[in-house]
Parts: structure tokens; C-alpha cells; sequence
């Protein structure tokens, strides 16, 4: 019989069987230690198979590993070993416990209150996730990036007040309002006061143009202007269709983002901002000899 699909424990062994192996490992003239190293075993367990403490050495197919390994070692035959074992009597059959079972009613509502239960948890969490979401919304815009490095000056010395910023002006402003004329009617007093008048303004416009700057923005842009002391005096996102106005003193550093929709007008004289650009951002400075120089070369 195979002994690894025997169907029955070992309950307890003959009286004499570790004293048999005891003589039979002897007879061998092998040590414990010996014994033990051959069977790749501790060397307790061939002290419990001596002293026939086999509840020891754990379950019945250790039990019986461990037996025919040790004679097989000293040198007895399993056939004369296997009788001495004296399998126990067979385990009782568990006995059935009866359980009620569970009213079809029942079970529906369980599990209609634990489906109530996921949904309320689902609805508390998301809930205030999305309310958070809808009443902080993003702003459209996000703030430009800054495009020259702020002076080194201290905040109380770069702070201006707000009533020396320059005035955007509108475009048409800029167009002078020419006296009415009444078709077939001459009057060559009014004639001559309005050509006058016109010479006048000419002049007074062409001295005005020439002691300053202009920038004319066709579409939205970034602009950002520092006077020759490192004063920031504008630093925003400006519509399109504005026009800033600036004395020739105040001009020290420009920076225009999206620089294609952009006109600067230095006097009568339109500036060329090509050599300034960098991709679609132009910088470019007047030194105090009134030239406009490149930043990267500038200072």
C-alpha cells in the first residue's frame, strides 16, 4: 500500500518502535547529529522519533516522511516498520447545522438599502466637487507674462501715482475738425481765418509730433514701458484700436507683445520694429542721445 495516499492517521505507534530505530541507528554507528544531517532533518526530530513523541512531528504524512526516511538510513525495511503504526478510528461526520432561510421580501430590501446607501455616499462626495467647480471659474484670460525684468529700484521709489499715467486717446481725436463750407457761397474772410486757423494747427501739431512718441495698437496686445529712471509706467493688456501718447523724455524701455498688430511712431517718423522682434515680441530701448537700440545690445 502507498503510504502518501493512505486514508487513514496515524494515531499512535506501537510501544518499542523509537527504541527499535534507536538500536537500529546505533547498530549503523551513526550519531544523531549523523542521522539527522543525512535526513536533512533537525536533529530534534530524530530525538522525538526515539522517545516516540510523534505528536511532535506534525501531521500524518510528516509523520510517516520522516519514519520511512529513518530506516531507510539505518538500514530497515518499511515493511517491517508500517505494521507498528496503529491508524485511529475514523473522524465523526460533521453534524449539519440547519439555517433558516431568508424571506425573498427581505432580501430585496437589504439589498434596496444598500443600493441607498453607495447612492447617498456617490452624492455627498460629487455634490460639493461640483459646485466648487461651477461657482470658481477660471478667468477667459490669463495674466501676460512679463516681458522686461522690473528695475532694481525698491516698490516706494517705482510706484507712480495714477493721475501722471498717460491717457489713452482715441483715434479719432488725433483728426482735426476742419471749419464747414456751404457749397456756391464764397466769404474770403472766412476763407483766409480758416487757412489760418488750419496753418496754425499744422503747426502746432507738427511741434507737438515732434516731441513725441506714438503707439498705435490694431489689435489686443501686451504692452510694457519703463522711463529712463527704470519708473514702470505701463505694464497691461491693451485693447485694440488704442493709441498711448508719451513724451520723448519718458520713453526708456519697451516691450510690445504681439508686436505685428503694432505701430510706433517716434516724431514724424515711423519706427521699424523688425530688427527688435523676437518671434512676436519686440524690445527695444532709447538711450539719453535719444537712439533706439536693440535691448540684447542696448543694455
Amino acid at each position: 500500500m502507498n503510504d502518501t495516499h493512505h486514508s487513514e492517521r496515524v494515531h499512535a505507534c506501537a510501544p518499542g518502535l523509537g527504541a527499535r530505530l534507536r538500536q537500529a541507528r546505533e547498530h549503523a554507528g551513526m550519531s544523531r547529529s549523523q542521522l539527522a544531517a543525512r535526513m536533512h532533518v533537525l536533529t530534534r526530530i530524530v530525538e522525538d522519533i526515539e522517545s516516540d513523541c510523534f505528536e511532535r512531528l506534525g501531521a500524518d504524512v510528516y509523520i510517516r516522511g520522516h519514519l520511512r526516511s529513518f530506516s531507510r538510513e539505518v538500514g530497515l525495511a518499511w515493511s517491517d516498520i508500517e505494521p507498528m503504526l496503529a491508524p485511529s478510528r475514523q473522524e465523526a461526520a460533521p453534524i449539519p447545522i440547519a439555517v433558516a432561510a431568508t424571506p425573498r421580501w427581505r432580501a430585496n430590501l437589504e439589498a434596496i438599502g444598500h443600493r441607498s446607501v453607495y447612492i447617498t455616499l456617490t452624492v455627498a462626495i460629487v455634490a460639493p466637487i461640483v459646485w466648487l467647480a461651477g461657482s470658481h471659474q477660471l478667468p477667459d484670460t490669463a495674466a501676460p507674462l512679463t516681458l522686461l525684468q522690473p528695475s532694481t529700484r525698491s516698490d516706494a521709489a517705482v510706484a507712480q501715482p495714477a493721475e501722471q499715467r498717460p491717457a489713452v486717446l482715441a483715434t479719432a481725436s488725433m483728426t482735426p475738425r476742419l471749419p464747414a463750407v456751404v457749397p456756391g457761397v464764397l466769404d474770403p474772410l472766412a476763407d483766409s481765418a480758416a487757412a489760418s486757423s488750419t496753418d496754425a494747427g499744422r503747426r502746432d501739431e507738427s511741434a507737438d509730433v515732434a516731441g513725441e512718441w506714438r503707439f498705435v495698437f490694431a489689435e489686443q496686445s501686451w504692452f510694457e514701458l519703463y522711463d529712463r529712471d527704470g519708473r514702470r509706467l505701463v505694464h497691461e493688456l491693451v485693447p485694440a484700436g488704442a493709441e498711448y501718447r508719451f513724451p520723448e523724455a519718458d520713453i526708456g524701455q519697451v516691450a510690445l507683445g504681439n508686436a505685428a498688430a503694432v505701430t510706433v511712431h517716434s516724431g514724424a517718423d515711423t519706427l521699424d520694429l523688425t530688427r527688435f522682434r523676437q518671434g512676436n515680441v519686440a524690445r527695444f530701448a532709447v538711450s539719453s542721445s535719444g537712439e533706439v537700440v536693440s535691448r540684447s545690445s542696448g543694455g
